[in-house]
């Protein structure tokens, strides 16, 4: 006989153990009975009595166990197996309606069929059926109604089908329909629970933790137990999903877990539902949205556990056309976009190149092999899928021209030209560069390291494409100019010299103020004269093009003009001559208009040759000094008519020769041994030169030459070197002339007693006389 213990519900004492067939129950109490419930053959109702038949034949009965004939009962019955395992045998559900089929519920101890705190019922601890471990067929008996009894079922049913399970929603799954449905929990209890018709079952979460494995067998109404399902809790919920840009009207798409559902809010509240992809991907149709809506979306696994969610922000604005980079033949092509925008570049052949642009907005491609002229073209989407406008740019492979490097000396700044927007890359002699963009004017300029004269500086020019030019090459010129020469200054005209050719002359006037020149290639250079004084100080310096600085020159302003020069008398033929300020320029002027110039000398003295003029031309001549002052005009008249013969007077052989010739003309008295000399009629025409000692008979001749050069015939005297006989004296008285006879012609000079003497020329019949003196 089997083991039957009796525990009070009310005191948790054990009230009667026993291996009789009969026990009687005198308070609501807990039955175990030692019994496998496969050795079961039946459990019925007698009146208030349980009925409990073993397959061997034997029974058990439990007076008093039912409160009516209704099946309610205050007592549990619970077998115990060969395992120590106990079943909690059902025959009432909660509201305590009878059911179908007897139900069996593991436990792990009878506590929850005690009376705790006054509970009345193990359904306050089990608020629904829990899971059934097997099924047996039910009869009862009552007023004359005989046992019903059932064809007894030996197949157990498939395991149970057990939902994933979170941490806190119900537990659900599918089973056998009417089977009970037994779910073992972590900590060793059970919930059981009948299958409904279409399967379907739930027990409530008793507050599950992740990674809890839950387990649940199914027992079919005939008692078979099906092997047991297993599910681990999944309590974490799902990351955010991921949310696509988005855009104003294709599909939003996503990432989330994959099998998770996704919930999309939209802003007017409704949503949309998809089930994320085996590799998380999702989509869903996009309503026509506007930029700036926010969208929502949530992931919920299929434990049930929901994700927080993620939100993005409609962008339904195209981004600017991208900036393309300068290209040349070769180079990656280069430029910037919107930050994260995919550019996609368009080359002339219809191909294309994609790049993501980065956080800073820079993206590059590779350059197939571009040609001068071809055109490329390149938009961004943005990760919303907006396109931008196209951007295009031409390719320019032609290298620029060769940069200018202007001369360099040994401490200014190197500057010099190249094309607009081109780096400029400077190579000096030790090997160090310096770089720089040429301006939109072209120019640039570099820091002077410190170089020598002959250094070499070289420099190319790189355009923005990345075409290089090639090199310029400039001697470093680091010696300064010499001083520049001040041509004399006057008071009005231009300011003049000569300087280093190609080198700029600073004119530094009196008052401080400044003019500049650039020499010619000659060196000669002028400025504007301000309005100089006589007496002013001008300096000048010159600076080469390599930015060396002469010492200065300095020039005095002569703003006097010159006295007006000297015209010497001028004939037909000869140069004509004069005097004028030593170095001034003297221009003489012909009755034609014509004009001979030149610098008078040192002594003043100048010449210009004759163009033949005639008797009576007027000639006139200036100075010009060096400082360009002009001086009066001289004026000259031309004589080309040659000067009477001079007259000679009778010669002897001792006294001077003496004679007359036309007033300030040139004597000249030749003697017989081919001598001369010369003397200048007086303003009388009288003239006079010594006696040679010449003898009687010799010949003398004379030309005059007057100051204009014309020269007079010859004149000729015979020399008379024999006194004349002694003159007679006629007889003289007291008053009477006195009177004698003499060499006709000669010279009688008569001499009183008192020392005086008079004068006379004896006629040509050798009378002459004289006054008397008061003999």
């Amino acid at each position: 006989m089997s083991e039957i213990r009796v525990v009070s519900k009310e005191s948790h004492e054990t009230l009667e153990t026993t291996t009789k067939d009969t026990v009687s129950l005198s308070e609501a109490s807990v039955i175990l009975i030692k019994v496998n419930k496969d050795d079961v053959s039946e459990i019925r109702q007698d009146g208030r009595n349980a009925v409990i038949t073993l397959k061997n034949g034997e029974q058990i009965v439990i007076v008093d166990f039912f409160n009516d004939s209704n099946y309610s009962t205050d007592n549990s019955l619970v077998f115990e197996d060969d395992n120590h395992k106990l079943l909690w045998v059902q025959f009432t559900d909660n509201n305590g309606v009878l059911l179908e089929h007897i139900t069996y519920s593991y436990l792990d101890s009878i506590e929850p069929l005690l009376y705790h705190d006054g509970a009345a019922s193990p359904w306050a601890w089990l608020s629904v059926p829990l899971t059934a471990a097997g099924i047996l067929w039910w009869a009862h008996n009552s007023d004359d109604k005989t046992d019903d009894t059932k064809q007894k079922d030996t197949t157990a049913p498939d395991a149970p089908i057990i939902d994933l399970i979170n941490g806190k929603d119900p537990i659900t799954g599918t089973a056998e329909p009417g089977s009970t449905v037994t779910v073992t929990f972590p900590d060793g209890t059970t919930a059981t629970v009948v299958a409904g018709t279409d399967g379907s079952w739930t027990v409530p979460n008793p507050g599950l933790e992740d990674g809890d494995e839950v387990k649940a067998t199914a027992t079919d109404p005939a008692g078979n137990i099906s092997p047991p399902a297993t599910q681990i809790v999944d309590a974490i919920a799902p990351a955010a999903p991921e949310i696509d840009p988005i855009n104003g009207t294709d599909p939003i798409t996503g990432t989330a877990e994959p099998g998770s559902t996704v919930t999309v809010t939209f802003p007017d509240g409704t949503t949309a539902t998809v089930v994320a992809g085996t590799d998380g991907s999702w989509t869903v149709p996009n309503p026509g949205l506007e930029d700036g809506d926010e969208v929502k979306a949530t992931a919920t696994d299929p434990a049930g556990n929901t994700s927080p969610p993620a939100t993005e922000i409609v962008d339904a604005i195209a981004p600017a056309a991208p900036e393309i980079d300068p290209i040349n033949g070769t180079d990656p092509i280069t430029g910037t976009a919107e930050p994260g925008s995919t550019v996609t570049v368009t080359f002339p052949d219809g191909t294309t190149a994609t790049v993501v642009a980065g956080t800073d907005g820079s993206w590059t491609v590779p350059n197939p092999g571009l040609e001068d002229g071809d055109e490329v073209k390149a938009t961004a989407t943005d990760p919303a899928g907006n396109i931008s406008p196209p951007a295009t740019q031409i390719v320019d492979a032609i290298a620029p021209a060769v940069p200018e490097i202007d001369p360099i000396n040994g401490t200014d700044p190197i500057t010099g030209t190249a094309e607009p927007g081109s780096t400029v890359t400077v190579t000096f002699p030790d090997g160090t560069t310096a770089t720089v963009v040429a301006g939109t004017d072209g120019s640039w300029t570099v820091p002077n390291p410190g170089l020598e004269d002959g250094d070499e500086v070289k420099a190319t020019a790189t355009d923005p494409a990345g075409n290089t030019s090639p090199p310029a090459t400039e001697i470093v010129d680091a010696i300064a100019p010499a001083a520049p020469e001040i041509d004399p200054i006057n008071g009005t005209d231009p300011i003049t010299g000569t300087a280093e050719p190609g080198s700029t002359v600073t004119v530094t006037f009196p008052d401080g103020t400044t003019a500049t020149v650039v020499a010619g290639t000659d060196g000669s250079w002028t400025v504007p004269n301000p309005g100089l004084e006589d007496g002013d100080e001008v300096k000048a310096t010159a600076t080469d093009p390599a930015g060396n600085t002469s010492p200065p020159a300095t020039e005095i302003v002569d703003a006097i003009a010159p006295a007006a020069p000297e015209i010497d008398p001028i004939n037909g033929t000869d140069p004509i001559t004069g005097t004028a300020e030593p170095g001034s320029t003297v221009t003489v002027t012909f009755p034609d208009g014509t004009t001979a110039t030149v610098v008078a000398g040192t002594d003043g003295s100048w010449t210009v040759p004759n163009p033949g003029l005639n008797d009576g031309d007027e000639v006139k001549a200036t100075a010009t000094d060096p400082a360009g002052n002009i001086s009066p005009p001289a004026t000259e008249i031309v004589d080309a008519i040659a000067p009477a013969v001079p007259e000679i007077d009778p010669i002897n052989g001792t006294d001077p020769i003496t004679g007359t010739a036309e007033p300030g003309s040139t004597v000249t008295v030749t003697f017989p041994d081919g001598t001369t000399a010369t003397v200048v009629a007086g303003t009388d025409g009288s003239w006079t030169v010594p006696n040679p000692g010449l003898n009687d008979g010799d010949e003398v001749k004379a030309t005059a030459t007057d100051p204009a050069g014309n020269t007079s015939p010859p004149t000729t005297e015979i020399v008379d070197a024999i006194a004349p006989a002694a003159p007679e004296i006629d007889p003289i008285n007291g008053t009477d002339p006195i009177t004698g006879t003499a060499e006709p012609g000669s010279t009688v000079t008569v001499t009183f007693p008192d020392g005086t003497t008079a004068t006379v020329v004896a006629g040509t019949d050798g009378s002459w006389t004289v006054p008397n003196p008061g003999l």
